[in-house]
This record gives C-alpha cells, sequence and structure tokens, in this order.
C-alpha cells in the first residue's frame, strides 16, 4: 500500500483468536456505528504443482468478499515486521485459476497451471474512518488445505488491519497492544497460514541482516531493525519456557545487534524516536541477561567445577542455588515476555520501519553510498581496536574489558556490511575478530563469576565452593592474555574487506 513516510502508516497485527471478541469490543468503542457488517471472505492460495512459488517465497492469492470486491494478487511468505494483508499488484477477478496462468502480477509471471494449495474461509468487518482518518479492516477464519475438511480447534486466525495518519494509527495500535494479546506478526498471513495448515514455509532469515546493496542509509537501517525484531520475535515464543537456553541467546544476540546498529547509524537516522527505542531496549536486556548468565554458568564453569568434584557437598549446594537462581531468572523473562512490553517494542520497529521519522528531522540528508559509509565507520572502529592493543601485555583488566566492548562493537558493525563485500577476504576478517573477542571474553568470565558467586551467598558463594568456582575462571584467565595477543596479532596483519 503505497504512502508517503511520515504521513500515512499501514500495520497488519495478529491478534489471538481468543481475544476476537474482546477486539471487536474494543473496536465498536473506538468506531462507534461505524463498524459495518460481517462479510464472508475467502482467499485460497495457490502455487504451481512444483511448489516453485513458495520455494521462492512466493504465493499467489486469489480473494472473495461476499458481494464484493475479488480478484487475485501476489503475498510474500517472509517474515516481516509490517505488511498489508494482500500485497503485491491485484488483477481483475478471474473465473478460475487456469485463467490466471500466464499472467503477470507486477513483475511476476504466474507459472501454468496453478494449483490451489490452501483456503481461509471467514468474514471481513469495514470500520469506517472517523475524525482523525484511521480506517481499520478485521479479518477472521479458519485455514486448511484446499479440498479438505479443516480439522475441528485448529487453523483459526485473526488479523487486524489498520491505515491511516500515521501518529493516530501508532496510538490505536498501541492502545490494543497494551489491552490485548495483538501484536506485530512473525509471518504474514499467507506465511502462517502454511504453518496452521502443516505445510513447510521459506527458511526464516535469522542471524545478522543482510543489506541489499545501493540502499540508502537511512532504509538500510530501517531493513536492519525489522529484520533484527523479527529475530527476537521469532525466538520469543520458545525463550521463556528454558527449555534450552539457545532461544534467550538469539534474542540477547539480536537485540545487542540493534543496539549496535542505532550506534552505528545514529548520525543519519539520530532523532527522539530512535533514541526512545534504544531506551526501550533495556529493560529486555534486563530481563534476558541474568537468564543468559546463569546458563552460561551452568552449562560452562558449574558443569566443569561439578565434574570435578562429584562428592563435594559445597559444589552441589552451590549448583542447586544457581539452578533455582536460573529457575527464577526465566519466570521474570517469561512473564516480561507474554506481557504487553515486547507487542509494544514490535510496534516501535514497525512504525519508525514505515514512516522513517528521521527524514523529517534532516528533511534532505546527504546522499551517501552505503559501502563508503560502511567503509568509513569499519576503518574508524578497527583504529580503535588496533590502537588500545598495542600495549595488550600492559593493559590492566579494565582497559581489557574495554577492549573487548571495542572489539564487540567492531564486530557487529562487520557483520552488518560484510554482505557489501562477498568473498575470503571479509570471511578471514570475521574470524579473527572472533577469536579476539572470544579470547577477551574469557577474562570477562571471571568478572560475571565473581557477580554471580556474590547472589550465592547464602549457598556458600563466598565460601569453599565459590573459591573453587574463583579459583577455576582465574586459571583459565591466566592464559588468555597470550591467546588475546595472538589473537589481536592475527587480526592486525587481517586485510580489511571493506578497502
Amino acid at each position: 500500500m503505497p504512502h508517503a513516510p511520515g504521513d500515512v502508516l499501514s500495520l497488519e497485527l495478529s491478534a489471538d483468536p481468543a481475544d476476537l471478541t474482546a477486539l471487536r469490543r474494543h473496536l465498536a468503542r473506538r468506531f462507534p456505528g461505524r463498524v459495518g457488517r460481517a462479510r464472508g471472505l475467502s482467499v485460497v492460495w495457490h502455487d504451481d504443482e512444483d511448489a516453485a512459488l513458495a520455494a521462492g517465497g512466493l504465493a499467489v492469492a486469489a480473494w472473495q468478499e461476499q458481494r464484493g470486491a475479488g480478484g487475485w494478487c501476489a503475498v510474500s511468505l517472509a517474515p516481516s515486521t509490517a505488511r498489508p494483508l494482500l500485497i503485491g499488484a491485484a488483477v481483475p477477478p478471474l473465473g478460475s485459476a487456469a485463467a490466471a496462468a500466464g499472467l503477470e502480477i507486477g513483475e511476476l509471471a504466474l507459472p501454468a497451471p496453478l494449483l490451489a494449495v490452501l483456503r481461509l474461509d471467514g468474514r471481513r468487518r469495514q470500520c469506517v474512518p472517523g475524525e482523525d482518518g484511521v480506517s481499520a479492516r478485521l479479518y477472521d477464519g479458519i485455514v486448511g488445505r484446499a479440498g479438505e475438511e479443516p480439522m475441528p480447534g485448529r487453523g483459526a486466525i485473526v488479523r487486524l488491519a489498520l491505515s491511516g495518519p500515521a501518529a493516530a494509527v501508532a496510538a490505536l495500535a498501541q492502545e490494543l497492544a497494551a489491552a490485548l494479546r495483538l501484536g506485530v506478526p512473525i509471518l504474514p498471513l499467507a506465511g502462517e497460514a502454511r504453518v496452521l495448515a502443516g505445510l513447510a514455509t521459506p527458511p526464516r532469515p535469522l542471524g545478522a541482516p543482510v543489506l541489499p546493496g545501493g540502499l540508502p542509509t537511512g532504509e538500510a537501517f530501517a531493513h536492519a531493525a525489522s529484520h533484527l525484531m523479527g529475530v527476537m520475535l521469532h525466538h520469543a515464543p520458545h525463550a521463556g519456557a528454558g527449555i534450552t537456553g539457545e532461544p534467550v541467546h538469539q534474542m540477547r544476540v539480536a537485540m545487542r545487534r540493534l543496539r549496535s546498529i542505532i550506534g552505528v547509524f545514529r548520525d543519519v537516522v539520530g532523532c527522539p524516536e530512535v533514541e526512545e527505542l534504544a531506551q526501550a531496549l533495556r529493560p529486555l536486556g534486563a530481563v534476558l541477561g541474568p537468564a543468559r548468565d546463569w546458563d552460561v554458568f551452568l552449562a560452562g564453569t558449574g558443569r566443569d567445577i561439578a565434574r570435578a568434584f562429584p562428592d563435594e557437598a559445597a559444589v552441589a549446594t552451590l549448583i542447586a542455588a544457581a539452578e533455582a537462581r536460573r529457575t527464577g531468572a526465566y519466570a521474570d523473562l517469561a512473564a516480561w515476555l507474554n506481557g504487553p512490553d515486547l507487542r509494544l517494542l514490535g510496534l516501535r520497529v514497525a512504525v519508525l520501519a514505515q514512516t522513517r521519522p528521521w527524514e523529517a528531522a534532516v528533511p534532505e540528508p546527504a546522499a551517501e553510498d552505503l559501502a563508503q559509509f560502511g567503509a568509513d565507520l569499519l576503518a574508524r572502529r578497527l583504529r580503535r581496536v588496533l590502537k588500545q592493543g598495542e600495549h595488550l601485555g600492559k593493559l590492566p583488566e579494565a582497559a581489557l574489558h574495554e577492549l573487548r566492548l571495542k572489539a564487540k562493537r567492531l564486530r557487529y558493525a562487520a557483520e552488518l556490511f560484510a554482505p557489501l563485500h562477498p568473498g575470503r577476504t571479509s570471511r578471514r576478517f570475521l574470524r579473527r575478530l572472533s577469536a579476539l573477542q572470544e579470547a577477551l571474553g574469557l577474562l570477562n568470565d571471571g568478572v560475571v563469576a565473581a557477580r554471580l558467586m556474590h547472589e550465592l551467598t547464602d549457598a556458600g558463594g563466598d565460601g569453599l565452593a565459590g573459591g573453587m568456582v574463583r579459583g577455576f575462571v582465574a586459571a583459565r584467565a591466566s592464559s588468555a592474555r597470550a591467546r588475546i595477543t595472538r589473537a589481536w596479532r592475527r587480526l592486525r596483519k587481517a586485510a580489511p574487506f571493506w578497502k
């Protein structure tokens, strides 16, 4: 849905089907006398017999409203933090899928023959805009495989599409997210329908964002921020369970990357809204950090101490207390993730990505090549790392900690811009930078262990078992300086991939 950045906002929100009645009541209060009657809606997604469209992250949808409009459109299966319900250039209504074959939707030539794959049968309610200009469309229905009866109790889906003046749409979305379990969907409707029907979806892009070449710097920030928010939303449903520590780890890395790119692009996108996003990430970091710290301790130092002293009662008591702390940390994390804060954070990023408020703060920003922008920033950050590392043997631990932070900031930035310079040079540079950061992290383990032992004072953290832990990390850290020196020298010899 085209719009002028900063003026008009279109958001698609996902709701828990159990909240449908509450959502309808909320909309009735928000749009008094302006909620239309429910109309039947049918959407049938198509692909060719080899599922080539799905493999490419696309589907073709035929949609028809009861006594209303209908047509064909291209829809994406890829994750997104903000995507209208139906996207792509629609073609006039057609009588059959066979008739659609050979036509083009935008730049997409439809294959022949098309086969019905998925179906949604439901309703659509239109909310007429009021004085604030906001319109809403509420969709609900049951999805299933085409030609099969839907399984009872499965396949329910609810989406709300909002559009209108940016400020009013954002305010309404935040109001709904705070009151109901409503937020930015992890997948667009077509992708979620495939999941509910048990069909495969294209792999979700996780990890560091991949910047397409040629993007303006402001759009590159919006692209990266949306990707990283999508990564966090992807892992959030499993993070609070604590079955494994990997979802928390991936959420924390994505959060740190997002904070990093705010710093990377601050000179370009600096505005109050972006600074508010930086502040809004802090509570998430505060609940992810303890869960991750206890995971690392129990899977590393704690496990090694327990194996080395299997019959030592003090060690067993300490490990049991650490596991209890981990359980408590995960309970706090689950409560935060199940509350409105994560939904509001996702909305904040989605609104930023569409409205791009930094363009209003700097109406005519200087045109700058993204690759050159990244090269200048990486060169500055590399100089800081190499300069501080010239006297590694004499640096106190506090200075080494600062070097670790500088190396981490360089690594996040290098991961961001490396896709613009594919090849062995970038891969080698990232490997050597990661080795330096890992070696520096061994020293930081001692700092974290000391803090965790302080938290376990009542369980022997300041006694025999705590002393064993401190001695273990100190012994491991004693060899870290040699590793750090070797890693720093190898990094110094690595050719910067951006030159």
